[in-house]
């Protein structure tokens, strides 16, 4: 009898997980169809005679998974919600308790599923979108430019006529920073020249002071120039399209660009605050799987509030961490580490604050119905 209650028992969870998993799925679909196609329809604005619109389908499908990274935990809030009223609309989470199996218990041997969802969901976060994001923008910006400009990094290479330019982009896209510039004559190296910094001013790219290094018969010859007017034939807005933006980088992309400097481009501009963020969001996403399961499984009494009630509160918190996590992201503050990490740390500590208050409510409740069935007996 005890072997075929545990073989029971292995069956519901296996059952349960799946629906889980299935929901995801759908949520996940829904919501990557709706992205795609409010995406797809602000991208066709800027078709034009290169830039075709295949290429822009193609830029939006790269794009698509570091849209879905950053509603993640909405999406896990509204799959739960989603499994939560299936179950209980085909009285399945009924039967089971029925046969003396409690949510409680259930959701304990369904952590392997709600792990493998969070780990889908960094993985996506952390590896994939990464990397097709800096594909799709890559080629949209050879597109643009007719295959005259490459990006890697953040770091441009461009062609001109008469060489080759390279510099390093960031988020100001009317800005170059480390400038190298290499004139060729009869596919030989002539001279070049080194900026820190080139500035798009009245539809020209000039460097405030520039080194200018020519070849002679006895060497190279070095001599310092003031605004220098650099042949790039490249729009600031090409600049903006492909440039990495920091919340499409991956956790160790962003420690990188902290630990080596100005590695992608963007070091001035991040901070310790976004590394913080991004470690924590697993935490945070499971943290919000728990408390919605937690909410719709009568936290609070059902007498006065109803299901309703408990999914408009759950995705109100759904909402409102992924307001949080948005505003961290586009922080430009330089924190420290120890700083850092406390804010991103307050999603977490705001969440286990209210499950376990809910728990000590729901303890609470449990033990004012037993004294009041001793009084009534």
């Amino acid at each position: 009898m005890g072997r075929d209650y545990w073989d029971c028992i292995v069956l519901i969870t296996r059952y349960f997980s799946w629906r889980l998993l299935k929901s995801h799925l759908e949520i996940t679909m829904i919501m990557g169809a709706g992205l795609l196609i409010m995406r797809l329809l602000s991208e066709l604005k800027r078709v034009r005679l290169a830039y075709t619109t295949a290429d822009a389908v193609y830029y939006v499908m790269g794009m698509l998974p570091t849209s879905l990274a950053r509603y993640d935990s909405v999406i896990v809030c509204l799959a739960t919600c989603l499994w939560f009223m299936h179950v209980r609309r085909t009285q399945e989470l009924l039967v089971v308790q029925v046969a003396g199996v409690s949510l409680q218990k259930l959701l304990y041997k369904m952590l392997p599923a709600c792990l493998c969802i969070i780990g889908l969901f960094t993985l996506n976060r952390e590896w994939i979108a990464p990397r097709m994001a800096a594909h799709a923008k890559e080629v949209r910006s050879q597109r643009v430019s007719g295959g005259h400009v490459y990006f890697q990094d953040n770091q441009m290479w461009l062609r001109t006529p008469d060489g080759f330019l390279m510099a390093v982009i960031g988020q100001d896209s009317h800005l170059l920073q480390q400038v190298r510039y290499y004139v060729f004559k009869d596919q030989k190296l002539t001279s070049w020249w080194i900026a820190p910094k080139a500035v798009y001013y009245a539809g020209q790219w000039t460097a405030p002071r520039a080194d200018h290094f020519v070849f002679h018969d006895q060497g190279q010859a070095k001599t310092l120039k003031r605004q220098v007017r650099l042949p790039v034939p490249l729009k600031p807005r090409v600049l903006a399209w492909s440039f990495l933006r920091p919340e499409y980088l991956s956790a160790r992309q962003i420690a990188e660009s902290l630990a080596k400097g100005k590695k992608l481009g963007i070091s001035e501009r991040i901070s310790w605050l976004l590394l913080s963020a991004r470690i924590m969001r697993p935490v945070n996403v499971c943290l919000l799987m728990v408390l919605t399961l937690t909410v719709l499984n009568k936290a609070i009494s059902s007498r006065f509030v109803g299901l309703s009630v408990r999914m408009m509160v759950v995705v109100f918190v759904a909402v409102l961490e992924f307001l949080l996590y948005e505003f961290m992201c586009a922080s430009q503050n330089a924190l420290d580490f120890q700083s850092s990490a406390m804010i991103a740390m307050t999603p977490a500590v705001c969440l286990l604050l209210l499950i376990g208050c809910i728990s000590v409510f729901r303890q609470l409740q449990t033990m004012r119905r037993a004294r009041l069935a001793q009084v009534v007996r």
